[in-house]
């Protein structure tokens, strides 16, 4: 029995995560340990678990892992196995929506458990089906009374920024968050927004203009602001008006229509011969039999045009909340168009999903250096204070990974 540490789980000081076969282990270090009892003892890792928003653990003995006597480890977790992990730059408009706000609910459950998160990194959620669910459970600990919200800045550039690029401008933040796999930043998304925006929006001034400013002013005043850290609080209600005030925004974020690609009639206008198509078709048809990707895999492969686009949205939702069984009897009651949806298949479409078999199955564990921002709805929070979290509250030891 092979005992294999994750590749991606090297940066966190506070647990790593190992692989035996198929199952997933975590570890909780001496480091995490006091914080983990803590919150464990709240309730808040149950109760999440039970709603579906944070992967599920359960202690096991610490000798199945077999590290050595000097190793740091208090308590080994073990975690269900994820079918295939995915990353930030891969995901819809839709995807990374869901899981910024799951992401922001669970903090706010958190804080009335007296909890708090220790960074907001996109990386510590992924997808079940078209579910998010949050696999880092040692980035919970305990909140200290009057403190800020560390990870702030972090979620502004990982989930805020990229949705705001598509929902303002129409921009697809794959590619640019590709690039830059920490997110895009808010003094790049500032200069990109224009000004009659900013003033017009309250939220936009607030969490692009105004932290992009408060970035700048930590830069070149650092002193000052490591002393209004040292000096200032944050509220609890004021925190969770924050975080409610963020939720709300988002969930009301929608992708602007952008124009027509040359993708658009692909399935009509290509340089396919009768023979490669023919070559295509017997390729998928061998696929599908022997991997079996189910309904969501046929779904997949439906062509993202209009009429077939809505009903393949439609049928997804469908899919996603009801068994197996049940669609099987509503299919064999369905009129002829909805099985022949079911049936069509758009053969480049399916491709990407054979690349996708062949990932890690095992949860991605990488904690990317959280960048704090505040940006303060206190009035007794000053720009120095923000400016000070941002530029210092990262390079604390309490927060490295």
């Amino acid at each position: 029995m092979t005992v294999v540490r994750d590749y991606g789980s090297f940066r966190d000081p506070s647990g790593h995560v190992y692989q035996i076969t198929n199952r997933t282990f975590r570890t909780v270090n001496d480091r995490a340990i006091e914080n983990y009892q803590f919150v464990r003892d709240t309730g808040l890792f149950r109760k999440l678990a039970d709603a579906g928003w944070l992967v599920e653990s359960r202690e096991v003995d610490e000798s199945i892992l077999s590290l050595p006597r000097d190793s740091r480890c208090r308590i080994v977790l073990e975690h269900p196995t994820l079918p295939f992990v995915s990353y930030p730059y891969e995901w819809s408009f839709s995807a990374l929506k869901a899981a910024a706000l799951l992401h922001l609910d669970i903090h706010v459950k958190a804080l009335e458990c007296g909890v708090t998160l220790s960074d907001a990194s996109a990386y510590n959620v992924q997808f079940i089906g078209s579910r998010p669910i949050f696999i880092d459970i040692l980035s919970f600990r305990r909140y200290q009374d009057g403190e800020f919200w560390i990870g702030h800045r972090q979620f502004c550039e990982q989930f805020l920024n990229p949705l705001l690029l598509r929902a303002y401008f129409g921009i697809a933040h794959n590619s640019w968050y590709r690039g830059g796999v920490e997110g895009i930043t808010t003094a790049e998304l500032n200069r990109l927004i224009p000004w009659w925006r900013k003033c017009l929006s309250w939220n936009a001034f607030t969490q692009v203009y105004l932290q992009a400013k408060m970035e700048s002013v930590a830069i070149a005043k650092p002193q000052s602001a490591l002393q209004a850290v040292k000096t200032r609080k944050l509220p609890r209600t004021t925190f969770l008006f924050l975080l409610t005030q963020l939720r709300n925004w988002i969930k009301k974020l929608v992708p602007r229509q952008a124009s027509k690609t040359a993708w658009a009639n692909y399935a009509t206008v290509n340089s396919y011969t009768g023979e490669e198509a023919a070559a295509k078709h017997t390729f998928i048809k061998e696929f599908i039999e022997s991997t079996h990707p189910g309904w969501f895999g046929i779904l997949a492969a439906i062509p993202e045009t209009t009429p077939l686009l809505l009903w393949r949205g439609a049928l997804i939702t469908w899919l996603a909340s009801t068994s197996t069984s049940t669609h099987l009897k509503r299919l064999s009651s369905a009129p002829t168009p909805l099985i022949w949806i079911f049936c069509h298949c758009s053969w480049m479409s399916l491709i990407p999903v054979r690349i996708r078999a062949g990932r890690s199955s095992s949860g991605r564990d990488s904690k990317h250096a959280p960048g704090p921002m505040l940006l303060s709805v206190s009035p007794s929070c000053t720009i120095w204070l923000s400016a000070a979290i941002s530029l210092f509250a990262g390079r604390s030891p309490g927060f490295v990974d």
